[in-house]
């Protein structure tokens, strides 16, 4: 673990500091009140790969025209479905001319009703394989501007 600091050295101790515990390097440390010190603890071994699938779900993109043309294909009206699904006529014909996206709830509950497929899951692939050493991890040394003034 690198310095939450400076990003410099490696990590040797938690300290407190502006009410954020922040793991800290040999030279950071002593800005901050000492809460762990991780000398005393046993090394432990670096994860290398971090690969991991998430699986979401997402409406697709044509569901507007779907819903319309599934509708038309079995006859029925918008406040029909409406009324079965428990939701408002002017919602629906928001979804349907597209301008509005139904959220999933409402997307199982037009699947549901009309028959149509309208939501599709999607996985994805989430961390990297890179060495400890090749990826960084953001510090607040980032993001600090020190102005240095002549004297």
């Amino acid at each position: 673990m690198d310095c939450e600091i400076c990003g410099r050295g490696e990590a040797v101790a938690i300290v407190l500091i502006e009410g954020a515990k922040m793991g800290t390097c040999r030279r950071c440390f002593p800005h901050g009140k000492l809460v762990y010190n991780l000398k005393d603890e046993p090394a432990k071994e670096k994860i290398i790969s971090t690969k991991q699938q998430q699986e979401t779900e997402e409406i697709v993109e044509t569901f507007g025209r779907l819903i319309h043309n599934k509708r038309e294909v079995l006859g029925l009206p918008i406040a029909v479905i409406a009324e079965r699904i428990n939701e408002k006529e002017s919602y629906l014909e928001n979804i349907e001319r597209g301008h509005l996206k139904p959220t999933l709830t409402v997307a199982k509950k037009l699947e549901k009703e009309l028959g149509v497929k309208l939501i599709e899951k999607v996985v994805e692939e989430v961390g990297s394989t890179a060495s400890p050493s090749a990826s960084k991890d953001v510090t607040l040394a980032d993001f600090v501007v020190i102005d240095k003034k002549k004297k």
